[in-house]
């Protein structure tokens, strides 16, 4: 039974994970996919000489996005988001999002871009009808330790949008698949191949190992 672990920021814990690993210090291990990173805490006010090159060069783009609460000036944080969304629909790249109090904002360049595989990373609760306003979009979201089971369960109800995730806690996958398949009333043999097809879906790939 493999694991699939949609946002990770260490290496796997377990020898049975196929991981998308994000940050600037990682080792991508074989089985392993890469995504370039640049976070909005970087408080970057553009995007970094060669930043484009990186990121073509990478299976994933993420995470990026919008933070209210830290990072650059909020004009700038739209600036370089609308810049990094238009490298990944240029390129073909999927994209993991750091959202803080950006919903509105996301939402509106969902508009631009309503084909493109994004993902919410680390849902933690908060209203749930933001939360489905999110997967009406058709945008992913990924379930973590900290995913409260209601909100699994209003994901449950959009299984091709389900994504689960160790953020950067790599001992916790097991308890994330356990749980979510519990809540939702799936073996965890089930909820490992529900995991695969959309991982493949995210990456743009017919298959993954």
């Amino acid at each position: 039974m493999i694991r699939y672990d949609f946002h990770a920021h260490r290496p796997p814990a377990q020898p049975d994970t196929v991981a998308i690993l994000s940050g600037k210090a990682c080792s991508v291990p074989p089985h392993c996919f890469r995504a370039e990173e640049l976070h909005p805490w970087e408080k970057a006010t553009a995007l970094p000489e060669n930043w484009e090159q990186q990121a073509v060069a990478a299976d994933v783009i993420g995470e990026v996005g919008l933070d209210r609460l830290r990072g650059a000036p909020w004009e700038q944080q739209l600036a370089v988001l609308d810049a990094i969304l238009a490298i990944a629909h240029r390129h073909g790249k999927p994209v993991t999002l750091h959202i803080v109090r950006g919903l509105d904002e996301l939402l509106q360049r969902r508009r631009r871009y309503p084909l493109e595989r994004w993902l919410w990373h680390g849902w933690r609760g908060g209203n749930p009808a933001n939360l489905d306003r999110v997967l009406q979009a058709g945008i992913r979201v990924g379930i973590g330790i900290h995913t409260p089971e209601t909100a699994i369960r209003e994901i449950g109800r959009y299984p091709e949008l389900l994504a689960l995730e160790s953020d950067d806690e790599p001992e916790s996958l097991p308890e994330v698949y356990r749980k979510t398949a519990a809540v939702l009333g799936r073996t965890e043999v089930e909820l490992c191949r529900l995991a695969q097809r959309n991982f493949a879906g995210f990456l743009g790939r017919t298959q993954v190992l």
